[in-house]
């Protein structure tokens, strides 16, 4: 069985700048990592690059100290 892929990518792919600008928003978002854009641009992995960049990927909630509130910041409404 012979099987052939087409990367139709390549046809469509965009300008670099705009490329660039889609690849940012995707890292911003937190829906690629770096791995994968560079993947996507067949660039070789780095190091630490499948982290997620971006919250709320970013985050570790269970490592995550939750934020209490300071009694001196409260504030007092005047009677």
């Amino acid at each position: 069985k012979l099987e052939v892929r087409a990367d139709v990518d390549e046809l469509l792919r965009t300008d670099a700048k705009t490329r660039v600008d889609i690849q940012t928003q995707r890292l911003r978002a937190g829906t690629r990592s770096v791995n994968e854009i560079r993947r996507e641009d067949n660039l070789e992995p780095i190091e630490g690059g499948n982290e997620f960049l971006w919250p709320p990927f970013a985050l570790d909630m269970a490592k995550e100290i939750p934020i209490e509130a300071d009694p001196a910041d409260t504030l007092e409404i005047p009677q």
